[in-house]
């Protein structure tokens, strides 16, 4: 090996080892007390205010995208309450959903974590009645170096006033990219001379990934293979 790359080597080797010291981000997310509200918009029309929730749907998942490929490895999905995880080398994620509410964590030094929890039901307003839903919301999102993240926290609505017009989609959330934040969240619908349907939901997810992906252990011995093969063709020149 020349006495330049000599020189350069032990520098080489710190980049490295200073590399794999990853910058990390973290992001939460959580959605609690979620209820509602009925006012009768009519109290002289005889119809008592009601509203009927059937049909929940709940995906709880985690998971670690290690590549662009955007296939998930590990993932964890449950479709009943509960929590999944997932831990990586890189990293790891959580989802819960439960009678406190929905939460979401991701962290990762590299790559992507991902965590989400999302119930969903079907509802039925009676006519001349407005629901208010209202829930707390609150996320956080920490990084540093390449990495970025955010938590979201969300109530939604999607409903069609008659089968003549488009669907209507509410939703108030609280998003954060930085730092953290929380507020009260709520959402108000109304119905008119007849029932109303739609399809009403929270959601909490938290997502932690890197902008440029950090060079991997084996990038690492690609390198110092690299310095070898220099250090060689130097020799050869030599000769």
């Amino acid at each position: 090996m020349t006495p330049r790359l000599y020189s350069l080597l032990p520098f080489l080797l710190l980049a490295c080892g200073t590399t794999a010291a990853h910058a990390e981000a973290t992001a939460t997310a959580s959605l609690t007390s979620f209820s509602y509200q009925l006012i009768d918009l009519d109290p002289a029309d005889g119809i008592a205010p009601s509203l009927t929730l059937s049909g929940q749907n709940l995906i709880v998942s985690a998971a670690g995208f290690p590549d662009d490929s955007g296939d998930s490895d590990p993932s964890s999905t449950l479709l009943v309450p509960g929590t999944a995880s997932v831990n990586m080398y890189y990293g790891s994620a959580s989802s819960t959903f439960g009678t406190d509410g929905s939460f979401a964590t991701a962290t990762a030094s590299n790559h992507e974590a991902m965590a989400v929890s999302i119930s969903r039901w079907n509802f039925s307003l009676s006519a001349h009645t407005t629901v208010i839903f209202t829930a707390i919301g609150s996320a956080s999102a920490n990084y540093e170096g390449n990495m970025r993240a955010f938590g979201d926290a969300a109530i939604f609505a999607q409903y069609r006033i008659s089968p003549d017009v488009g669907y209507t989609t509410l939703q108030d959330d609280v998003f954060i990219s930085s730092g953290n934040g929380g507020r009260p969240l709520s959402l108000s619908i109304s119905s008119s001379d007849t029932e109303l349907a739609g399809i009403v939901g929270n959601a909490a997810s938290a997502e932690a990934y890197s902008l440029t992906p950090v060079p991997e252990p084996e990038s690492y011995a690609m390198l110092l293979a690299g310095v070898a093969v220099l250090a060689c063709c130097g020799r050869r020149r030599k000769a």
